[in-house]
């Protein structure tokens, strides 16, 4: 009898971490370690886990074991080793952190759920907007659309020095949208990045046999030059990311199957809409990212510095709701970043001002005049923020501090149709105070005010934690802590339509609306956590217990109206864009408004992290996570309840060093509402190629059923004339169409069947013709697919994967460089609705430190 396929992947996940044990055991007498390191890291930096210091803990900083939240540390090393060719991906190294393929070679991070949302989300609802990502503590949350472009942060993977992940609500300290977790990017020191760093990756996509083709290759190269003196220090960077996909497929929601090249409803001409190039096609190539940035600091005596980051981003084939997505509106061709941050430091006292520039699509002045050309949206975000540590006495310590924020955005009319200029402003104070209350017992209490202009609204983010260590090498945690997200540009002003052509008098016919809500609450979260830690020379354990529950969650409403309705009282008829009376442009088929969803998210979970020293000259580290969650009281399967990590670094006295590593996710379930997918583009494109094909496809496809059905209705009803099948070209079909549903198709085709027609509309005469009842018939009932296909949700199975990273590599030219060969793998590649196939990569990468 064959084993269910889960028990299946488990037997392989446990395989591979003995064999992983075995190996490090058979390594574990390994002489010392002696092998390159861009830090020139040292024995005890790669393996003493207890002097890491953190300062995203307590906004101050302190010993990884002295920090009272559940806090894990990435260093430089664990970067290299993991062999990852993105930030986004060694983040699978931590406890309770998920990563996901949303598009071709971009990916997306969730902290303890709450990514995948629930159905009632609707668009976005796939994306992690819920946890702060800072470089040098700089928030790089995007305030338009939420979320993080993480293949477009100014940062290179070698200029970091470590990355910290705070696990749990952190509104407290760094205020709206640390929900979740806070992911704190610190970059290197001066003195570790001094002189001319090179490094240069080929990457091997291994694509499917029948679609082999020249893009195959991607490349990770990246550049460094600094300096460091006794008063000015600097160093710039750049690095260039190209991606290749396994293939070009994607999938289609409406018809629940991938297919090849397709591309988003707005681009396709043969749905009557203009081909828009900003909504590229399905391409192999996934990504193209370009980063460089620059870090300078001047120092005025030991007190005192100033510090000055300037860092651009630029790329392309930017599918930022991805090309299988339900809401296609943010598929750009062209995205570009630039970021200005100036930081005063006084002993404890820190000034940070900083600007956030982006645009997405093109942004133009005309020659003429002053007005502007805007093809997509732009955004402006300016910061400032003020923070002290105040040593009140030796038992108590205070860290307080004020934040102002203007968020600007302007975009086209296809997502504000007024096309003004939107903003959001906030101010906020916090205070976070620690006081010793007996040698081994702390108490951490403090809060944080966040007062919005829009919308007009103020909220108070508490926590209290009792940090008891009855010994050096334990710890343990009692915490409770609230959290806000806040409304986003998107959720408050988004006002877009879509339309299906023009009404008689010329007006635009819209079939769906984004319907702006500027009045809407704040999401919350309430989290409860119980932790424990221990951390001996060789062992680091981790070990949480959490609750939350969330209010308010922010998410699309999609509301539908009947575009079939006939009242012969009522002379105003229902056709165009659907639901839409043709003197009005009022209404549509689907309106789509921001709303705070009723109902509580809710989960409970447990988060196990290990670091062991076997040697040396060897480390084995794993975590596992474990979450259950309800939506309105109903399970929720929309992240993994399991992760899992297993792995093993290993550096050796002749140069050589190895790692590997097994992540496994468990399965989870997706659900999708197809608001936006090619349900219009694709009935539209199979009548045009073939009219009798699509009569006959009816009978086993309910769409072009319902195309035929409700489209002779409104044709009849508009008073549109009526032939006999008999002499049409469709006489061979008469046993399965009317003669209505014929006399529809011919006339929505442009062929008159009679003349004109005499139609009241609101007390008014109005006169067409068959090929004009016809279109606004075609117009109406496209309506009606999109109604389907909004209220028919696809749910996809995400079947349990694994990811296994391997990397062997050499120092070279006198312990100056690195010659490394990784490969990324994927036993079970993943087809479902966000992820596009994920293929194995092979990567060789050469590096030098001159």
């Amino acid at each position: 009898m064959a084993k269910p396929e889960f028990f299946q992947k488990i037997s392989v996940f446990f395989k591979l971490v003995c064999l992983l044990i075995i190996f490090s055991f058979i390594i574990f007498n390994a002489p010392l370690i002696n092998a390159f390191t861009d830090d020139d890291a040292s024995e005890e930096a790669f393996f003493k886990v207890e002097e890491q210091i953190v300062v995203s803990a307590s906004k101050r900083a302190q010993k990884l074991s002295d920090a009272p939240v559940a806090i894990s540390v990435i260093t430089a090393d664990d970067i290299k080793m993991y062999g990852a060719q993105s930030i986004a991906e060694v983040l699978r190294m931590v406890p309770g952190v998920y990563v996901q393929e949303t598009t071709n070679g971009q990916q997306d991070v969730a902290i303890r759920g709450l990514t995948n949302g629930p159905k009632e989300a609707g668009a976005f609802a796939s994306y992690s907007r819920n946890i702060l990502v800072m470089i040098d503590g700089r928030s790089y949350f995007n305030d338009v659309f939420g979320g993080t472009f993480w293949e477009f942060l100014p940062i290179t993977v070698d200029d970091i020095d470590r990355i910290e992940v705070v696990r749990g609500p952190a509104s407290a300290l760094f205020g709206a949208n640390a929900v979740t977790g806070v992911i704190n990017i610190i970059t290197k020191d001066y003195k570790k990045t001094a002189g001319f760093y090179v490094s240069s990756g080929l990457v091997l996509n291994a694509a499917s046999t029948s679609k082999l083709d020249d893009n195959r290759f991607g490349n990770l190269t990246s550049i460094r030059y600094g300096q460091d003196g006794s008063k000015f220090s600097y160093r710039i960077s750049t690095d260039l990311t190209r991606k290749y996909a396994f293939d070009n497929m994607s999938y289609n929601h409406t018809y629940k199957r991938y297919e090849e090249n397709r591309h988003s409803l707005l681009a396709s001409p043969d749905a009557g809409f203009p081909l828009n190039p900003d909504y590229p096609k399905v391409s192999k190539k996934a990504l193209d990212a370009y980063r460089i940035s620059s870090f300078m600091q001047y120092k005025f005596n030991d007190d005192a510095l100033l510090n000055l980051q300037l860092g651009r981003s630029e790329g392309s084939s930017v599918n930022l709701t991805g090309t299988s997505g339900d809401l296609m509106i943010c598929n750009y061709d062209n995205f570009e970043q630039n970021v200005i941050k100036l930081t005063y430091q006084w002993k404890d006292l820190k000034v940070a001002l900083s600007n956030i520039n982006g645009i997405l699509g093109d942004y133009a002045k005309t020659t003429k005049g002053t007005e502007d050309d805007q093809d997509g949206m732009s955004w402006n975000s300016t910061d400032l923020d003020i923070q002290n540590v105040f040593q009140i006495s030796d038992n108590d310590i205070l860290v307080a501090g004020i934040n102002w924020r203007e968020v600007k955005s302007r975009a086209d009319d296809v997502y504000f149709r007024d096309m003004k200029e939107k903003e959001q402003r906030f101010i906020a104070g916090f205070f976070n105070n620690e006081l010793k209350l007996t040698d081994n017992l702390k108490w951490i209490v403090g809060t944080r005010w966040d007062k919005y202009d829009t919308p007009d609204k103020a909220k108070f983010s508490p926590q209290s934690i009792l940090f008891y260590k009855p010994k050096d090498e334990h710890t343990v945690r009692l915490m409770y802590s609230q959290a806000i997200r806040a409304p986003f540009i998107a959720d408050l002003f988004t006002n877009a339509q879509f339309s299906a052509g023009t009404l008689p008098g010329g007006g635009l016919a819209p079939i769906i609306r984004l319907i702006p809500n500027e009045n809407l609450n704040p999401m919350t979260i309430k989290s409860y956590e119980l932790g424990y830690s221990t951390i001996f020379k060789k062992l680091n354990l981790d070990v949480n217990l959490y609750h939350y529950q969330t209010k308010d969650m922010i998410a699309y409403n999609v509301d539908t109206h009947d575009s079939l309705s006939w009242h012969p009282l009522n002379p105003t008829i229902y056709i165009g864009g659907t639901a839409i009376p043709l003197q009005a442009q009022t209404a549509s088929a689907l309106d789509l408004s921001s709303v705070n969803l009723q109902g509580k998210f809710k989960a409970n979970g447990l988060e196990l992290g290990m670091n062991y020293n076997l040697s040396k000259s060897t480390r084995l580290f794993g975590s596992y996570s474990y979450q259950n969650a309800k939506f309105q009281d109903r399970d929720y399967k929309g992240t993994p309840s399991q992760l899992a990590t297993i792995g093993t670094f290993n550096k050796f006295s002749n140069g050589w060093s190895f790692s590997g590593t097994v992540n496994y996710v468990s399965s989870s379930e997706v659900s999708i509402t197809n608001v936006m997918d090619q349900t219009l583009a694709q009935i539209n494109k199979d009548l045009s190629a073939n009219a009798g094909a699509f009569v006959l496809a009816r009978s086993t496809d309910l769409y072009k059923d319902k195309y035929l059905k409700d489209g002779a209705y409104i044709y009849e009803k508009l008073g549109g004339n009526v032939v006999s099948i008999a002499f049409t070209p469709f006489s061979a079909l008469a046993a399965i169409m009317t003669d209505t549903e014929a006399s529809f198709l011919i006339a929505a085709s442009g062929t008159s069947l009679g003349g004109n027609h005499s139609v009241n509309i609101a007390g008014t005469s109005t006169t067409l013709s068959d090929t004009q009842i016809g279109s606004a018939a075609a117009r109406a009932v496209n309506g009606e697919l999109y109604k389907m296909s909004a209220q028919s949700i696809s749910y996809e199975n995400v079947k349990a994967y694994m990811f296994i990273n391997l990397r062997l590599a050499k120092t070279i030219f006198n312990n100056n460089g690195e010659f490394a060969l990784s490969a990324s793998l994927r036993p079970d590649r993943r087809q479902y609705a966000f992820g596009e196939k994920t293929g194995d990569k092979y990567i060789a990468t050469v590096s030098y430190k001159f």
